[in-house]
């Protein structure tokens, strides 16, 4: 019972995606405040405006539902807690290389490709969950999707704080200021998924679930995909 009621919760992920809301994309959703809103720029120092970044980052990132089903699917795929640490460690790694060289580099990528990038690599996660098992490419270690997949969310991330068109020297405390956030808020949303887990004694997820949690993250993945074509 208590299994479905978690994949009653992930189904409800899916309700959400359907509804189509902006803020269904981590990475071209609601627009974030620029600095320059409240008080002028000049009256910011460097510290204040990576704080003012980083708690940007957090809401950003906990309103991002493709990047959180994405996050979800990697911890499913994972059979112990450290295994999660290292996978979600090389996802971040992966995708703060590409949000912060992106932005200080100026590499800007069409939104709506990063955005369809994005919604397969949900699906692909799903069918890792569903079929890795059963199928050696992609039963092939969860590492090798987070590394990739990273990237391309690390240059979503990227384009967006570029749209804000930001001065120079704010360029640099923004990035990591909101980098650091979006760490921050992907290490609470992810404990809370672990939490809830092991609330339900789905950690390890059991292999008798991983069909209908993987078809779950790849009908979300469809959705996603609609919303970009």
């Amino acid at each position: 019972m208590r299994i479905h009621l978690l994949l009653g919760a992930l189904a409800s992920a899916v309700l959400a995606l359907v509804l189509g809301t902006d803020l269904a994309w981590a990475h071209s959703g609601a627009p974030i405040a620029p600095v320059t809103e409240g008080p002028s720029a000049t009256e910011l120092s460097s510290l204040d405006v990576g704080w003012l970044f980083s708690g940007y980052g957090v809401k950003h990132i906990l309103l991002g539902y493709d990047h959180l089903l994405f996050l979800a699917g990697l911890a499913l795929l994972c059979r112990q807690l450290r295994d999660v640490v290292g996978v979600v460690g090389v996802f971040a790694i992966a995708y703060s290389s590409t949000l912060v060289g992106g932005t200080l580099a100026g590499i800007a990528v069409p939104g709506d490709l990063v955005d369809a990038v994005i919604a397969l690599s949900v699906g692909f996660v799903g069918a890792q969950v569903a079929f890795g098992s059963a199928n050696r490419f992609l039963g092939a270690s969860p590492r090798w999707p987070a590394l990739c997949f990273g990237l391309a969310h690390g240059l979503g991330l990227s384009s967006l704080l570029q749209e804000l068109r930001l001065p120079q020297d704010e360029l640099l405390p923004s990035v990591i200021g909101f980098n650091v956030g979006v760490e921050v808020g992907q290490v609470a949303a992810l404990a809370a998924f672990i939490g809830l887990l092991a609330a339900v004694r789905a950690f390890p997820f059991p292999s008798r679930q991983q069909i209908p949690a993987g078809f779950a993250l790849m009908s979300a993945s469809s959705f996603l995909l609609a919303f970009v074509v």
